[in-house]
């Protein structure tokens, strides 16, 4: 999959079949950190069950990993007609206020319909739940926190919401 990877814009994985399955008698986390560290992104995880992508929630840490992973899933026009909610959570409403509305401006300038909300709480113990009371066909993750390796690679966020989502996710860095 890594040789194969430097040729392909996207690759395409299944949401449980890649992360929940011992691979070649890796770990999960292993194959993930694997793929990740040798440069194999964008990956777009897909759920067991098709849904149509109408429904995307970008997750926004403010950080260069996080933008990096929206610029890629904008430039890479996947579906038509996407309704976009940029979510930030943990910061001070003014520093959200502004990191929400450059993101949403962004996504604007593909011509999507975009909203913007801050969460208070933390990213990693809020994002799943936003998503599903949003009715959200996508999670957009990139980069944000970097603690130990595979964290670094992906950050904690990241992980959770690779370890407990029911909807696809794009995740790149």
């Amino acid at each position: 999959m890594i040789s194969q990877a430097r040729y392909y814009d996207l690759m395409i994985f299944g949401l449980r079949s890649l992360f929940d399955y011992d691979v070649a008698g890796t770990a999960p986390s292993d194959v993930l950190s694997r793929l990740v560290s040798q440069g194999v992104r964008p990956i777009l995880a897909v759920s067991q069950e098709y849904r149509p992508i109408q429904r995307v929630l970008l997750a926004y840490s403010g950080s260069m990993e996080s933008a990096k992973a929206i610029r890629r899933f904008m430039q890479l026009q996947l579906w038509p007609d996407l309704s976009i909610k940029v979510v930030t959570f943990e910061h001070a409403p003014q520093v959200a206020n502004e990191l929400l509305t450059d993101v949403a401006d962004y996504c604007r300038a593909y011509g999507c319909d975009t909203e913007i909300e801050h969460v208070a709480g933390s990213a990693k113990e809020l994002l799943l739940q936003h998503a599903t009371d949003w009715n959200a066909d996508i999670i957009i993750v990139g980069n944000s926190v970097k603690r130990f390796w595979l964290k670094k690679l992906l950050g904690e966020t990241a992980m959770r919401v690779i370890q407990h989502a029911s909807v696809p996710l794009f995740l790149s860095q």
